[in-house]
């Protein structure tokens, strides 16, 4: 599961708060859903996230096996070591 680290509510999945913002309720949601421009805003905030987290990842110091890694490469990793990681809990 993915928490925003930016201060959102500790074990709430980060995008889940677009759609129902601490305090909110149903009415949110159903807002969320029905609008168009409020999922495509949410789809592309979580797109940049991903872009800045490969980045980070293909910038970090050496030693960097990830460092010439494709973007697939470095997503498929991450989504092993979260899966590894909810089976271990």
């Amino acid at each position: 599961m993915l928490i925003c680290a930016g201060g959102a509510t500790e074990g709430v999945p980060w995008r889940a708060l677009d759609a129902v913002p601490p305090g909110g309720g149903i009415g949110d949601a159903m807002r969320f859903l029905t609008e168009p421009s409020a999922i495509r805003a949410s789809v592309m905030s979580a797109t940049r996230w991903v872009e800045l987290v490969i980045r980070a990842v293909q910038e970090a110091v050496e030693p960097n096996p990830w460092k010439n890694a494709t973007d697939e490469e470095i997503a498929g990793m991450i989504l092993e070591k979260t899966s590894e990681r909810r089976q271990n809990q």
